[in-house]
């Protein structure tokens, strides 16, 4: 009986989730049919040079670089193209241009006689309904750099820029097989990540007693589940066998696309412990990253690259199923790899119980190779933002 009732539940929230989809749908087209009669009038907005496209991803991947632009000298000159709902109504303080099908993009580009380039934030699969438009530039600049698969693969030939975080992305692309020589790389660091680097330097001598946990989620396919999660039992007892945690908290942040059946699972394991911090999912990494952590377990992400800034201790879980790519051996490098319980314990009680970080300096190096430092602090995003603009 039990079980018919759980059936009965799953299948009722389903229909609720896809009868919410609909309606968001269908007042989503109607909301962009008004618009689309606007788009296709004679009126022109000469301000705009520059559109971000947004095709519904997680909204974390155009927040980071919101503030980027608007931060520029080209804060006036920039819209997002969504096409969603949800979007819409999450950006509607920027300047937001709806659609809701392929065929409307050429009335409403039309409305932008100066429009230079078109940034994308994610290789999603309708990204090539805008880069038909050959009279643009068009430019890749994701959302946060990681040794992933996704990283570097064939589809990037599609765009005519990459902006990069620094050299190591660039040498991905000549690691692996394909001509890529259509592809223009530029060097900005990591724009969005300025102030987080400024809190480093202001606090390095502060005492570092925290403790971080930032897991990947499952990914789309087998080989590319580089994800720690499914190990938490053991993780999280690893780490609560270690000596000098007194009045430290675990701070965990989940990736926005963990399933809700894992979340569940570690909440229970984690219900009576009030040390442990779960972070909510807006929150930005960076801002987590500034709870004075001593060390930080991770997984093969964009989220290790972060914790990278602070030069502390990184436990990397390195997946005995999953497929790394060869380049990923340069963050094997720099960090504690582990893919079991003993492994785990024997890292932390070597460096950290017994203070012996061994691999400090070479983080430190390796920092300065995924990002180019010098290009964030003079700030090459917008000195190639004015590059376009004159083209």
């Amino acid at each position: 009986m039990l079980s018919i009732l759980k059936l009965i539940t799953k299948i009722t929230k389903l229909i609720i989730k896809k009868v919410r989809a609909y309606i968001d749908k269908k007042i989503f087209k109607d909301l962009v049919l008004k618009e689309f009669e606007n788009y296709k009038t004679d009126i022109d907005i000469p301000e705009i040079e520059f559109l971000i496209y947004f095709s519904d991803s997680t909204f974390n991947s155009l927040k980071m670089w919101l503030g980027t632009f608007l931060k520029s000298s080209k804060k006036d000159n920039f819209g997002v193209v969504v096409r969603g709902l949800r979007s819409f109504r999450e950006f509607s303080s920027c300047r937001v241009f709806p659609i809701s099908s392929v065929n409307q993009f050429d009335y409403l580009f039309k409305n932008f006689p100066n429009l230079k380039a078109i940034f994308y934030v994610a290789n999603n699969k309708s990204n090539p309904q805008v880069i038909r438009n050959n009279q643009y530039t068009h430019i890749f600049i994701g959302h946060g750099d990681s040794f992933k698969h996704a990283s570097a693969h064939k589809v990037f030939r599609l765009y005519d820029e990459v902006w990069t975080a620094g050299d190591a992305h660039i040498d991905r692309f000549n690691e692996i097989e394909g001509d890529f020589s259509s592809i223009k790389f530029f060097k900005i660091g990591q724009p969005w990540l300025e102030q987080y680097l400024e809190n480093i330097k202001e606090n390095k001598n502060e005492e570092k007693i925290n403790i971080g946990y930032f897991p990947t989620w499952s990914g789309f396919f087998g080989s590319d589940n580089f994800s720690s999660l499914d190990n938490f039992n053991w993780i999280y007892s690893s780490i609560n066998k270690i000596n000098n945690k007194q009045n430290a908290n675990l701070f965990l942040k989940l990736h926005p696309r963990t399933i809700k059946a894992q979340i569940k699972k570690i909440k229970k394991i984690t219900s009576n412990h009030d040390w442990v911090k779960f972070v909510d999912s807006k929150e930005k990494l960076n801002q987590v990253l500034s709870n004075n952590l001593k060390f930080a377990i991770v997984d093969n992400s964009a989220a290790l690259i972060e914790v990278l800034y602070l030069n502390i201790p990184m436990f990397l879980y390195v997946s005995e199923g999953a497929e790394y790519p060869n380049f990923f051996d340069q963050v094997r490098k720099i960090c504690y790899e582990f893919s079991n319980e003993d492994q785990l314990i024997e890292h932390l009680n070597n460096v950290i119980s017994n203070d012996n970080d061994y691999k400090k300096e070479a983080r430190k190096s390796f920092l300065y190779y995924v990002v180019d430092i010098n290009a964030m602090e003079n700030n090459q995003f917008d000195q190639s933002l004015i590059r376009l603009s004159k083209q």
